[in-house]
């Protein structure tokens, strides 16, 4: 393992949004974090789970991605999106 464990962080996905991460939620993270003196660097999107079929919106996290300078990734591997594709 690279960054092990304690270095990642996991946001909570909600029932209300049908299990996808919300944006809003990821940039009060990324906002805590910073303020916090940490260098948020990579995403994961996921692209339909096993669980819940939950899709996150791609779109924006990329975006979000983009403006703190994240890498981003999503779960499938047929789709990767980075600050230079969004």
């Amino acid at each position: 393992m690279i960054s092990g464990t304690r270095h990642m962080r996991q946001l909570p996905a909600r029932a209300e949004r049908d299990w996808a991460l919300d944006p809003a939620d990821l940039a009060a993270a990324l906002e805590t974090d910073l303020a916090a003196g940490l260098i948020p660097f990579y995403l994961v999107a996921t692209f339909g789970t096993t669980s819940s079929c939950a899709v996150d919106p791609l779109q924006p996290l990329g975006e979000l991605a983009a403006r703190y300078g994240m890498w981003c990734e999503s779960t499938n591997p047929e789709i990767h999106i980075s600050k230079t594709l969004t």
